[in-house]
């Protein structure tokens, strides 16, 4: 591993992703194993003037055994103080940090209603840190650390030290570690986002109509929507990237406005199941029919979650010559996966993707036309032939991807 590019990626989690501010309190969820570059990141983060740095150690082995074990009952009983520990999290400037391992083979089988279960009562009694991170009050920023299970995954062929050593490469070039100047790098690709997102506000589109063979799929915006893309920004008014890494200019399309069929172009990851092959139908908004050819149950019970979990809650815009879409790898990982690849979300919609969102409430943003849902599944529907042309509030039309890439901007 080049170890250049390790303190690189560090740098740029520190400065760019959760992008500690002095005075702030910083707070990180990180497997064990990774410990060595958790170390080095909370010295980063000191350095850059961090109040207090406090980390939550994982195990997704342990973990694995708590969902194969642990009774139905017990499952949905959240401990009082976990509630008080992740309600009190958020009150003050905070960073939150998650570098996160794939849990591809780990949770292999392990029954995802469980899982979703005892999500969903954990943010039934402490929905202020859910909700103050979908509306961006928040610094968060999420992060894949490669592992020797993941690297099987992704490269089945190769032995497991040489696959690890190869995740490594191609993450450092995905997150662009392997520049120079990867700080003026994520600057550079920061501002190009930023004029892309720019564009697409000052177009104040009706709906999107997505064309390729693949899809045919027309989706309209939300009233007064706004798009976003690289840095975020929090309640105090300092930037975050939220996904390291980034690719993405992304909006909140009207929860019954949605109409067509599309089917997914790359596997998508649920608790650490495959589901591939799968055409969606839409009507008024709903997914109302699925062919799906791997991991039907997983994605039918994901979407019978509650009311909104069979509703769009995000439509993406990828390049399909973005750097990770390049690598011309399956990453069996959402968050490179949908860097590749335009893309939709069943689920909760992101309130900053509305004007004036993050001041409203649930009902009122429901009102507005959002959707509102337990879980945020993103799903690939990229290519080179995807063809997207948006039609203002006037119906002119105005081509927005050519063969998988932009037009605008």
């Amino acid at each position: 591993m080049n170890k250049q590019y390790l303190e690189n990626y560090a740098r740029i989690i520190v400065d760019m992703g959760i992008h500690v501010h002095p005075g702030q309190t910083l707070h990180i969820s990180a497997d064990v194993n990774d410990a060595a570059f958790v170390e080095r990141v909370v010295e980063l983060a000191y350095d850059r003037g961090a109040k207090h740095v406090s980390v939550d150690w994982t195990n997704q082995k342990v973990a694995r055994l708590y969902y194969d074990h642990v009774p139905d009952e017990v499952l949905l009983e959240i401990e009082p103080w976990l509630v008080q520990k992740l309600e009190t999290q958020v009150e003050d400037n905070v960073g939150l940090l998650s570098l996160r391992r794939t849990p591809y083979l780990t949770f292999e089988g392990v029954d995802t209603q469980r899982i979703t279960a005892r999500s969903r009562e954990l943010n039934r009694q402490a929905p202020k840190r859910r909700e103050l991170m979908s509306k961006s009050l928040r610094s968060w920023s999420l992060v894949s650390m490669p592992s020797e299970e993941w690297a099987a995954v992704v490269f089945p062929e190769l032995a497991p030290a040489e696959a690890l050593e190869k995740l490594w490469q191609v993450v450092f070039q995905a997150v662009r570690a392997d520049q120079a100047d990867p700080i003026a790098a994520w600057r550079d690709h920061a501002d190009r986002l930023r004029q892309r997102k720019d564009s697409l506000n000052d177009l104040n589109l009706k709906r999107l109509h997505f064309q390729s063979p693949s899809c045919d799929l027309e989706v309209e915006l939300i009233e007064n929507h706004y798009w976003q893309g690289g840095e975020k920004i929090n309640q105090w008014g300092q930037p975050f990237i939220a996904n390291i890494p980034t690719e993405e200019v992304h909006t909140m399309p009207k929860r019954e406005g949605v109409n067509g069929w599309v089917k997914n172009t790359k596997p998508l990851l649920i608790s650490g199941q495959t589901v591939d092959g799968f055409k969606l139908y839409f009507e008024q908004g709903k997914m109302v029919r699925a062919e799906v050819e791997q991991g039907r149950d997983i994605l039918m019970q994901q979407l019978a979650i509650d009311s909104g979990s069979s509703y769009l809650g995000e439509v993406a815009l990828v390049a399909h010559s973005s750097p990770i879409s390049q690598t011309g790898i399956t990453f069996h990982d959402t968050l490179f996966d949908e860097n590749a690849s335009c893309h939709l979300a069943f689920g909760n919609a992101y309130p900053a993707s509305l004007i004036g969102g993050r001041e409203l409430s649930l009902e009122q943003l429901k009102d507005r036309g959002a959707n509102a849902s337990a879980i945020h599944i993103d799903f690939m529907i990229g290519s080179a032939e995807l063809q997207i042309t948006g039609y203002t509030q006037e119906g002119r039309a105005v081509p927005i991807f050519d063969q998988g890439e932009w037009v605008i901007g």
